[in-house]
């Protein structure tokens, strides 16, 4: 393959029980550097990771567009 899209990844709300922070972790980080370690391997040249308000938190509805480099505030787990 020459692009690999992650997409996968577990969003917990703010009343979501502790048990699954492991869990999330697994999906979210563990396995993405996975997914990462196989399409270097693999010689894939461009790997898309979208993300989510999850992430960036209220900063999304900033008084402008987010950027990449902007750093994550995340509301919860």
């Amino acid at each position: 393959p020459d692009i690999v899209i992650n997409a996968a990844a577990i969003t917990p709300g703010p009343d979501a029980d502790g048990a699954v922070a492991a869990r999330t972790v697994d999906v979210n980080v563990v396995s993405t550097v996975a997914l990462l370690e196989a399409a270097r391997a693999a010689g894939v040249r461009r790997f898309f990771q979208p993300s989510s308000t999850a992430v960036y938190g209220a900063g999304v509805y900033g008084p402008r567009p987010l950027l990449e480099t902007d750093p994550g505030r995340p509301d919860d787990l």
